[in-house]
């Protein structure tokens, strides 16, 4: 049930601000990863699987409680009591009406208190074979967890770094695109030769290559995330890539 709660929570709360555009950043995508990710699903479930095992096994080695009980009721009837054809009133007169029948009523329990006693060393070693597989089952599904928020935390920051990358890519070109523009002018008034505006010309297009890498490599590391998380990220919502540490937390009033 906590887990069900927890998942209705964390999609309502990504939900919520689906339509606002802000973007997400990884404490969203961690929830949405905890709440989504069907590898996280099938961990859970194994371990609720494991608890049922133990949870038998466990109740088989304890007494046993049987209680039967039964009960026959007959409700009460009546039966009309008339005079036969040709027969003198005054002869049946007494016997005329109604006949009430009353209420039967017949029951019991049993009960039977058991104890298993040959096989209490057999469904010790059960107990304790089930609670094995219900604790690896519970590691399992941790690991799995540990595993994959390292994994979303790596790749988020590494789609924050390319952005960082498209943001540099594009200050690089636009001031190679002013020398190369400040290198033509000299050229066209005598004062610059060619070589100067080849490599400015080569400044250019090596800055808007790094940049069409750069912005495939956002593309991927969005792509990479939702492979992560395993289902789409919310449409419209950007994924945050501002990095700056928020303000430290200012003291509490009167502390000094």
């Amino acid at each position: 049930m906590k887990i069900v709660a927890f998942a209705i929570v964390a999609s309502a709360s990504i939900s919520a601000r689906a339509g606002d555009g802000a973007p997400l950043g990884l404490r969203e995508l961690t929830d949405l990863l905890r709440a989504s990710s069907p590898r996280l699903k099938a961990a859970q479930a194994a371990v609720l699987s494991a608890e049922g095992e133990r949870a038998a096994a466990s109740g088989a080695r304890g007494p046993r409680v049987e209680v039967n009980a039964f009960a026959r009721v007959a409700t009460p009837f009546s039966v009309d009591v008339t005079c036969p054809a040709g027969m003198p009133t005054s002869i049946c007169n007494g016997s005329a009406g109604s006949l009430e029948v009353q209420r039967l009523f017949s029951g019991g329990a049993t009960a039977q208190l058991t104890q298993p006693l040959t096989d209490l060393y057999a469904l010790g070693a059960l107990h304790a074979g089930a609670e094995r597989l219900r604790d690896a089952a519970s590691f399992r599904a941790r690991a799995a967890e540990s595993e994959l928020v390292a994994a979303l935390s790596a790749a988020f920051y590494r789609h924050a770094a390319s952005a960082a990358q498209v943001d540099r890519a594009k200050a690089e070109l636009a001031a190679a695109q002013a020398r190369r523009d400040a290198a033509a002018s000299l050229r066209a008034q005598g004062a610059g030769d060619e070589a100067t505006v080849l490599e400015a010309e080569l400044a250019v297009a090596t800055a808007e290559a790094e940049g069409a890498a750069a912005e495939e490599r956002v593309e991927d590391g969005r792509g990479e995330l939702e492979a992560i998380v395993g289902v789409p990220l919310p449409a419209g919502r950007p994924l945050d890539t501002d990095l700056t540490p928020p303000p430290p937390l200012a003291p509490p009033a009167g502390a000094e």
